[in-house]
């Protein structure tokens, strides 16, 4: 599962890296298991609109850590740049990797909510004094010209762009709008990310992830991903969503489904998310899960 992690990863930023070098802006200025079956069970920041409450979910992993949950981390949670979010959720997920590695037919939902990162950790490469202000630039991979403004642990960040070329597929043609908007808190363990492509006004594709550290040390992950046309220039709407809490043998997962296409409704994690939570709220957004399991007993158990 790492090998097929990596490969996906380093598919993205090509794919980013080749749709950048079509963009309309380069004179930007540089800146500084096996699967075992269930019986059925009875932003912070300006961009987000996260919900606020006075949940604690930035306890440090280490804090009364036992072996029923808690769980420790080179960096102890303790979070200064995006890059430690990524490597916070990486090395959750390493250790839950031998488990999913015994899966008979990989989901690739599994490791989707990490690849938002692919594209995050290149704002902080426009602020390497990770200084206080505003800093704009190209982002390294992409291509596009894009910004990140920090104020302490808060951070926001963003790019948008105009292809002159076509791209790598359908959903990256001549004259589409790529955007992305997204606010972190580093004190709470906090990341979101909205992103969407747009051609002749209305949205081809749109996703948003989220991602919280909770008060036992494990993160959680909410991953939204809309379109309206397929890698084969097909009409194809359909919404995908995913959850996974991400911890000390525990990677919880709930996905569902809908065909409102890009227009879902922005969806963001409670306090505490829990899988049954998950279920809920995809439900109540019309959508229809398809699928939602976690690990138990060393293997990844199918509800």
């Amino acid at each position: 599962m790492k090998r097929f992690f990596i490969i996906v990863s380093i598919f993205l930023c090509m794919v980013m890296a080749f749709a950048g070098c079509s963009s309309s802006s380069k004179d930007s200025d540089k800146g500084n298991g096996k699967i075992v079956k269930d019986e059925p069970k009875d932003g912070s920041g300006d961009n987000s609109g996260q919900k606020t409450d006075d949940a604690d979910i930035s306890k440090t992993p280490t804090e009364g850590a036992t072996d029923t949950g808690e769980t420790n981390t080179t960096n102890n949670g303790t979070f200064k740049s995006i890059t430690d979010i990524a490597d916070y959720w990486s090395e959750l997920y390493s250790g839950n990797e031998a488990v999913i590695n015994q899966m008979e037919v990989p989901m690739l939902e599994l490791v989707t909510p990490a690849m938002t990162f692919v594209v995050g950790v290149q704002y902080e490469l426009l602020n390497l004094t990770q200084a206080d202000g505003r800093y704009d630039g190209e982002l390294m991979l992409a291509g596009y010209p894009g910004f990140i403004e920090k104020k302490g642990a808060k951070l926001t960040f963003g790019y948008e762009d105009t292809l002159k070329e076509n791209g790598f597929s359908p959903q990256m043609a001549k004259g589409d709008k790529l955007v992305e908007n997204g606010n972190c808190d580093l004190d709470k363990g906090y990341y979101f990310a909205d992103s969407y492509t747009e051609r002749a006004g209305k949205k081809i594709t749109h996703s948003t992830s989220e991602f919280q550290k909770e008060s036992d040390g494990s993160m959680s992950s909410l991953t939204v991903q809309g379109e309206t046309l397929n890698f084969k220039n097909e009409a194809n709407v359909v919404t995908t969503y995913i959850f996974v809490r991400n911890g000390k043998n525990q990677y919880d997962f709930v996905i569902a489904t809908s065909t409102v296409g890009t227009d879902y409704k922005e969806l963001h994690l409670e306090a505490d998310m829990t899988k049954e939570k998950a279920v809920a709220l995809f439900k109540a957004s019309g959508a229809t899960i398809t699928k939602s399991g976690g690990i138990k007993d060393g293997a990844v158990h199918i509800d």
